[in-house]
């Protein structure tokens, strides 16, 4: 009974880096802090990763104020 998105599990499998117990043990926390509802944005939130988005943006602004100068 647990839902995920693709994109949630990526970022699990990405944190795991190849090692099965650890991409288990990342997934069973994850799902006990999201009542078994996995999304993106709550694997990035529950191990406080960087959201690429995010990163894409602050990297665009400070290369915008750096071209300023």
């Amino acid at each position: 009974g647990i839902a995920a998105e693709v994109e949630g599990l990526n970022i699990i499998a990405q944190k795991a880096d190849g090692g099965m117990r650890d991409a288990l043990s990342i997934f069973d926390q994850v799902v006990s802090s999201t009542r078994g509802h996995i999304t993106y944005a709550s694997v990035i939130e529950n191990l406080n990763v960087l959201d690429y988005e995010y990163y894409f943006k602050l990297t665009d602004l400070v290369s915008s104020k750096i071209n300023k100068i």
